[in-house]
């Protein structure tokens, strides 16, 4: 399983075992989402029992509040606190923000305006990252090479 790609913020790779876990949080927030409950949450005992659950079906060792901390400070899961720490995936989010989703008309209130997505089906798979270990002069050597592409065309000022 490839590792998540880096955190731009603290420049690391997170780690296969976060990828499970991550994937653990998402599944169990799917029996929701598919349903079209989007507003629900994970509570921290949720959250930390289902990391741990990925931990031990990975035959891996782990402190899961860690990793579910790692997650949180790469911004892939979400924190509130109203009026305890609950947990909620990126991926959830996303979903939440596009049914939830209005058209605005000039003058109108925003709550009384239709909702842009009347009904909603999710289809989730595994998680894959491409390879990384890739030269970027050798991919715009490729690309420049293939009949039709040009670097000037897909790179404006050949910069990658």
């Amino acid at each position: 399983m490839p590792a998540i790609p880096p955190d731009p913020q603290q420049g690391r790779v997170l780690s296969a075992l976060h990828d499970c876990a991550l994937s653990a949080l998402e599944g169990l927030e799917y029996r929701s989402l598919s349903w079209g409950y989007v507003d629900g949450s994970l509570s921290e005992r949720e959250a930390d029992d289902a990391v741990a659950s990925a931990l031990a079906d990975a035959n891996a060792g782990g402190d899961a509040s860690e990793i579910l901390d790692d997650l949180v400070d790469s911004k892939l899961v979400r924190v509130s606190r109203s009026p305890e720490r609950r947990y909620r995936t990126r991926f959830a989010e996303l979903v939440r923000l596009l049914v939830r989703s209005r058209q605005l008309f000039g003058g109108r209130p925003w709550r009384t305006a239709p909702t842009l997505v009347s009904d909603f089906r999710l289809d989730i798979r595994q998680r894959v990252a491409p390879r990384q270990d890739t030269d970027p002069a050798e991919i715009v050597e490729r690309i420049g090479s293939d009949e039709g592409l040009s670097v000037p065309r897909l790179f404006p000022g050949g910069i990658l």
